[in-house]
């Protein structure tokens, strides 16, 4: 069963499995920014440099703390050892 953006329980493979589909040029947008994931990993729901304004968009969407997962995308001056 796939995960929606109402739900708040994270199956961690299912979010592994589909934000390791993101390919290397998708994160451009991203790159020095803090992201919130959906917890399915298949989108960015919110994204900035200020972390807590990530926070903030993501909540103005309707999501709660439990519905996203937070991460930081290196920026093209930070080493990229996970992308």
């Amino acid at each position: 069963m796939s995960q929606t953006s109402s739900q708040t329980r994270l199956d961690w493979n299912v979010y592994v499995q589909n934000r390791n589909q993101w390919t290397y040029d998708q994160f451009e947008p991203y790159r020095g920014h803090w992201v919130a994931w959906n917890l399915d990993g298949k989108s960015i729901v919110a994204h900035d440099a200020d972390l807590s304004e990530v926070v903030r968009m993501a909540e103005a969407m309707g999501f709660s703390s439990e519905q996203v997962l937070l991460d930081h995308i290196p920026g093209p001056d930070e080493p990229d050892v996970y992308l």
